[in-house]
């Protein structure tokens, strides 16, 4: 049994707020700002380490409404090395 009540109301519950106010805390968090240097873009003979699954394991979409199936999707990694870039990791 579901121990949260749903509505079918515009209310906006105690709970939603609750979870509101706490992502956009995680967000402010995590956030990183980068300055660019001179940096970027990087050049063609450039090498490159790539970190995390999410370099092969790319993420187009996500569940439910925002699903997302296609037959093929260029992953992070895969672009970089069809644009010419070493990966070293």
């Amino acid at each position: 049994m579901n121990k949260h009540k749903t509505s079918l109301t515009n209310e906006i519950s105690k709970r939603e707020i609750k979870h509101n106010q706490l992502a956009n805390e995680l967000a402010k968090e995590g956030i990183v700002l980068l300055k660019n240097d001179n940096t970027l873009p990087f050049n063609n003979t450039s090498k490159l380490a790539l970190y995390g699954a999410g370099a092969i394991f790319t993420v187009k979409g996500g569940t439910g409404s925002g699903e997302v199936r296609e037959r093929h999707s260029v992953s992070i990694y895969e672009g970089l090395v069809n644009h010419g870039f070493e990966i070293t990791s």
